[in-house]
C-alpha cells in the first residue's frame, strides 16, 4: 500500500457499504487455524500483529498497520475526541495529538507467547514540527496507537483473534456502532467500511499467512485483503466528507462509561 495524505484522498461520497464481502468472512474463517487457538490456562494473551511494512515485495506479505490506524485517527482522533493524552484510549497522529518523543514501547511477540521490545529510534537532526492536520503519522505514533488499540482490552482482545468471541465484544466497536453509550456518538454502522476495517484487523485479517493453508486458500485470503484494504482506504474517505449516518443511527444510552 502506498502510503497517502488522508487530506489528498478523492472525496466522492462511499457511504455505501462494500459489495461482495463474503470473500472476506470466508478468508477469516481461514484464517482460524492460523491466528492460534483459545486462550490456554496459562493465561496467554495473543493479539493481532503488528507489521510496520507497507511495501513488502514479499509474497502473501500481511498489510501494515498503518492500514488500521489511518482510518482509526481519522474517525477518532481528532483534538476534541481520543487524539487527546487525557483520554485513557489516546490517539496519536496526524488529525490530533502529536508524539515528539517517542519511547520504547512493549509489543507482544510475533508468537504472542512473550513480549517483545522494540527501541525507541536513535537520535536524529531535529525534524518539521509535528502540528495536528500536518505531516503523516510517524512511526513512533503507531506504534503509540497499537499499543493503545491491543491493551484496551487485551483478554477480549485474544478471544476475537481466536474466533472465541464477537468483535463486538469489543468496546472500541460496540461505542463507535452506538451499542455502548459514546460521547462522540455513533462511528460507524455495522458493516460499513469503518467497521470492516476495524473487526477486520481484530479477526487477524493482517495475521502472517499460515503455512498450513492450501494455494486456493491463500488466493481467497488474498482477494479478501484487497477488500479490506479498500474498505480502510474508503473509510478514511467518509470521515473527511459528512455521511449520513452519523444523524440518523440512534446512541445508545447507559453502559460503560465513554472511552
Amino acid at each position: 500500500m502506498s502510503r497517502m495524505n488522508p487530506s489528498r484522498m478523492n472525496t466522492q461520497n462511499m457511504s455505501k457499504p462494500l459489495q461482495g464481502m463474503h470473500f472476506f468472512t470466508t478468508a477469516l474463517a481461514l484464517l482460524g487455524a492460523a491466528c492460534g487457538s483459545s486462550p490456554n490456562e496459562e493465561r496467554i494473551i495473543a493479539v493481532p500483529s503488528y507489521v510496520d511494512e507497507c511495501d513488502s515485495a514479499e509474497p502473501n506479505a500481511p498489510p501494515c498497520f498503518r492500514q488500521v490506524s489511518e482510518p482509526l485517527e481519522a474517525h477518532c482522533g481528532s483534538l476534541d475526541c481520543h487524539g487527546n493524552t487525557a483520554r485513557y484510549f489516546r490517539l496519536f497522529g496526524w488529525a490530533g495529538v502529536r508524539m515528539e518523543d517517542a519511547p520504547a514501547l512493549p509489543l507482544p511477540s510475533a508468537s504472542g507467547t512473550g513480549v517483545a521490545t522494540i527501541p525507541a529510534p536513535p537520535a536524529e537532526e531535529p525534524g518539521p514540527v509535528l502540528v495536528p492536520g500536518g505531516e503523516q503519522t510517524t512511526e513512533e505514533e503507531l506504534l503509540a496507537n497499537y499499543q493503545a488499540m491491543v491493551t484496551l482490552q487485551p483478554e477480549v482482545t485474544s478471544l476475537v483473534l481466536a474466533r472465541a468471541t464477537d468483535p463486538g465484544e469489543l468496546e472500541i466497536i460496540s461505542k463507535g456502532r452506538g451499542a455502548q453509550h459514546h460521547k462522540g456518538g455513533v462511528a460507524m454502522r455495522q458493516g460499513d467500511q469503518t467497521d470492516i476495517c476495524l473487526t477486520g484487523w481484530f479477526s487477524g485479517i493482517a495475521q502472517p499467512v499460515s503455512p498450513a493453508l492450501t494455494a486456493d486458500q491463500v488466493a481467497q485470503l488474498q482477494v479478501a485483503r484487497e477488500a479490506w484494504t479498500t474498505a480502510c482506504q474508503e473509510s478514511i474517505t467518509l470521515a473527511i466528507i459528512p455521511s449520513e449516518f452519523e444523524t440518523e443511527a440512534p446512541i445508545a444510552t447507559g453502559g460503560a462509561a465513554p472511552l
